[in-house]
């Protein structure tokens, strides 16, 4: 599908507005800058998502910022598509991200943190935080180079990759329940799982 120009706008500010507002949930309110503080009883990724997803908003404003002051060419129009496709990611992923930290963050409940998370992670998509914020920021170097962004800021991005792809997985793959009959004998062998 391809993507013009005047669509571009549209779909850059509705991801960058829900990564801001991503961010904003990382922290305790909105008036402070310091990031959730309270890591206790959650896992690693946690504080190292809730640094490194500012980079996301801050590449789809340089983005934004670039498009609007470029003449439209066939060069340009093919990079749309890509730029388009990252910021439908961003905004998905965003949302997911959102809800991840709305769980562990709720203070009323009397839930683990862990526990809560596991649960918003089974609930979900089944993706852990780390593998959320290391898709986006693999497909924004994909999708993104100079002249879209300057090197700072793809410099930023690399870092932001190599750090969240070295964090280990935040949960562990659990078995889902199966069932095993073995039946030796002669016989039915009769299972009610319920």
């Amino acid at each position: 599908m391809a993507i013009s120009k005047s669509q571009l706008p549209r779909l850059i500010d509705d991801a960058a507005y829900a990564l801001k507002k991503t961010e904003k949930s990382f922290k305790r309110t909105e008036k402070t800058d310091a990031v959730i503080g309270d890591f206790k009883g959650l896992p690693d990724a946690f504080p190292v998502v809730a640094k490194r997803v500012p980079v996301l908003p801050k590449l789809l404003d340089s983005i934004e910022a670039y498009i609007s002051a470029e003449k439209e060419t066939q060069e340009a129009k093919e990079r749309y598509a890509g730029v388009g496709k990252l910021a439908k990611s961003c905004q998905r992923e965003a949302a997911y991200l959102h809800d991840l930290f709305s769980a562990v963050t709720d203070p009323d409940e009397d839930v683990p943190k862990l526990e809560r998370y596991r649960q918003a992670v089974a609930d979900g998509n089944g993706k852990r935080i780390e593998t959320v914020l290391k898709d986006l920021l693999e497909k924004a170097l994909q999708a993104v180079a100079p002249p879209l962004i300057d090197g700072k800021l793809v410099k930023e991005l690399q870092e932001a990759f190599e750090e969240v792809s070295k964090l280990k997985p935040s949960l562990k793959e659990e078995p889902k329940g199966a069932v095993t009959l073995i039946s030796n004998g002669s016989g039915s062998q009769f299972y009610h799982g319920g």
